[in-house]
C-alpha cells in the first residue's frame, strides 16, 4: 500500500490538538483558568479525525490481509502492546504518587476490562478504560473485530458489510435511548461509530478513481476548517448523536481533501508535522500522564495568565518529550513485532526480518 504523507501529517495535528484539549483541561484544577476555552476545544476534533483516518487507512489495507488472524495479531501488536504498557505504568503511578494522579480511580477488575478494551470507569457523562484516551481504542477494537470477520467475505462486500454493521450497532444505540454513560452497551452503540463508515467511503471512492485538482482539494479542505468553527462556536456534548454531524462531517472532509491534495501534487513536507505524525501514537496514549505530573509540579509556583501558559507550554513540551521517548522504546519495537507477526504468518520458514526495513510498513 502506497504512503500517505498527508495523513501522516493528520495524525500528528490530530494527536497534538487532544493533548491540547486535555491539557486545559488539566490546568483547570491547578492554574488560575484565565485561558480562552475555544482555542483548545477544538482538539477533541482530534479523536474524529484519528477515527476516519482509521476507517480510510484500514479499508486499503484489507486488500493486503490474508486472514482473520494475522489481522488481529497484527493489530494487538501494533496498537494493544503500547496500550497495554502505558495502562500498566499508569496504575503503577497512582500506586506511587496518589496525589498526582487523584483522578484516576480504579479497581482490579476495572485493570482486566481496560486490558480486554472494555470500559468500566465511570467518568463525567461517559465512561472508559482506566487510560481515558483509551476509550477510542475500545472502538477501534470493535472496529477491527468486524473487519477480521469481514474477511470471510468476498472482497467486494466486505466495505458494506462493515458500514452496515456500524450502521447497525448506532440504530440500537438511538431506539434504546440509554443515557449518556449508560455501560457498556451505550459505549459501543455510540454515533461516533458511523465516522468509521466516513472513512470507508473517502478509501471505497479513492480506490475507484476518484481524484480532483488542488482547486477542489483545497475547497474541502476550507469547508473542514469552517465546519470545525461551527463546532466550536455551538460545542455539542461530547458523545451526543450530534457528534458525528458537527465533528465528524468536517473530519471527513478534512481526510478526503488532504488525500486529494497530495494526489494533486499540492501536498509539502514539513519536518515538524512528520516528526509529530511519527510519534502521534504514543503522544497519545501517554500524554495524560505527563499532563498530570506537569500539572502537580508547578501548582502553587505559578499564577494569572501568565503562569497558566507557563504551565501550558511546560506541560505539552513534557508530553512531547514523553511521547517520543516511548515510542522510541515501546512502541518503534511494537511496529517490528507486528511486521514479524505478519511475515511469520506468511512465511512460516523465513527468519525474522530485520527491523528497521519493516517499521514503514506498518504505521497503520
Amino acid at each position: 500500500m502506497r504512503t500517505f504523507l498527508s495523513i501522516h501529517y493528520l495524525r500528528g495535528i490530530a494527536a497534538l490538538g487532544v493533548l491540547l484539549f486535555h491539557a486545559e483541561g488539566f490546568l483547570e484544577g491547578y492554574g488560575s483558568q484565565q485561558l480562552p476555552h475555544d482555542l483548545t476545544t477544538i482538539g477533541k476534533a482530534g479523536v474524529d479525525i484519528f477515527f476516519v483516518i482509521s476507517g480510510f487507512i484500514l479499508t486499503l489495507v484489507m486488500g493486503s490481509s490474508r486472514g482473520q488472524t494475522e489481522f488481529m495479531l497484527g493489530r494487538l501488536a501494533r496498537v494493544g502492546v503500547p496500550y497495554w504498557c502505558v495502562t500498566l505504568v499508569l496504575v503503577a503511578a497512582t500506586l506511587a504518587l496518589p496525589s498526582a494522579f487523584r483522578s484516576f480511580d480504579w479497581s482490579g477488575t476495572d485493570l482486566l476490562l481496560s486490558l480486554s478494551f472494555i470500559p468500566s470507569v465511570a467518568r463525567e457523562s461517559s465512561i472508559s478504560p482506566i487510560l481515558e484516551p483509551g476509550w477510542t481504542l475500545c472502538l477501534e477494537m470493535l472496529f477491527y473485530i468486524l473487519l477480521a470477520a469481514s474477511l470471510s467475505l468476498a472482497p467486494s462486500f466486505r466495505s458494506a458489510a462493515v458500514s452496515a454493521a456500524l450502521c447497525a450497532l448506532v440504530g440500537i444505540g438511538l431506539m434504546l435511548q440509554l443515557p449518556q454513560g449508560g455501560g457498556v452497551v451505550w459505549f459501543f452503540t455510540q454515533a461516533v461509530l458511523v465516522e468509521f463508515c466516513f472513512g470507508i467511503v473517502i478509501a471505497q471512492l479513492f480506490l475507484k478513481g476518484w481524484r480532483t485538482g488542488k482547486g477542489p482539494a483545497l475547497a474541502l479542505i476550507g469547508l473542514a476548517l469552517a465546519g470545525f468553527a461551527v463546532a466550536v462556536m455551538f460545542p455539542p456534548g461530547s458523545y451526543t448523536a450530534m457528534r458525528p454531524v458537527t465533528y465528524g462531517i468536517p473530519a471527513a472532509l478534512l481526510v478526503a481533501g488532504t488525500v486529494l491534495l497530495e494526489g494533486a501534487g499540492g501536498w509539502f513536507e514539513n519536518r515538524v508535522l512528520a516528526f509529530l505524525g511519527t510519534i502521534s501514537y504514543s503522544l497519545y496514549l501517554t500524554h495524560v500522564l505527563a499532563l498530570a505530573v506537569t500539572a502537580k509540579i508547578l501548582s502553587g509556583h505559578v499564577s494569572g495568565l501568565g503562569g497558566d501558559l507557563v504551565m501550558l507550554v511546560a506541560a505539552i513540551g513534557a508530553a512531547l518529550a514523553g511521547g517520543y521517548i516511548f515510542y522510541q522504546l515501546v512502541e518503534r519495537p511494537a511496529l517490528w513485532l507486528a511486521a514479524v507477526v505478519k511475515k511469520r504468518m506468511r512465511d512460516a520458514g523465513s527468519s525474522a526480518p530485520q527491523s528497521g526495513d519493516l517499521i514503514a510498513q506498518n504505521r497503520v
